[in-house]
């Protein structure tokens, strides 16, 4: 299994950070690939929420929460996603740092291919979700300061 880990300082209080993660549809709002969210459950956030991104790339993704810690974090799984994973699970959260705030992302996933797969996993799969999950927290924190969306923040 592959885990990645980033964070980022916000200077914003945690609630502020908080209601961004916590608007299960509005991700489109601070993630920069993503051009459009379906809400496939009757409710925005919380244990059980559904949603379908689809991305600048013609691709899509879904999540369902897993696990959720109001005012800290959820957890998602993703399925219809089109990487070469057999299973893929990301966190989001926020924690109070020195008067600001710390978003955060975990991702765990488990490659395709067997050995191959790790060894793709180490070599590209870890660098380049990495870099995805930087511009996701950039995003989240340009939105926050600019009460734009990310694409227009940048």
């Amino acid at each position: 299994m592959g885990t990645i880990n980033r964070s980022v300082l916000i200077d914003a209080p945690q609630a502020a950070v908080w209601s961004a993660l916590a608007d299960f549809q509005a991700v489109g709002d601070f993630h920069p690939t993503i051009t459009s969210v379906d809400l496939e459950s009757d409710h925005n956030g919380g244990l059980g929420s559904k949603r379908t991104c689809y991305f600048k790339d013609g691709t899509k993704i879904s999540e369902e929460i897993v696990d959720w810690r109001d005012g800290e974090s959820f957890t998602v799984v993703a399925s219809n996603y089109s990487f070469p994973l057999k299973s893929m699970r990301a966190s989001m959260g926020v924690r109070s740092v020195d008067g600001k705030s710390e978003a955060f992302m975990k991702m765990e996933y488990v490659p395709k291919f067997g050995p191959l797969g790790k060894l793709m996993g180490m070599l590209m799969m870890n660098r380049m979700m990495g870099k995805m999950m930087d511009a996701i927290l950039e995003g989240l924190r340009a939105h926050l300061t600019t009460s734009q969306p990310a694409a227009e923040a940048a």
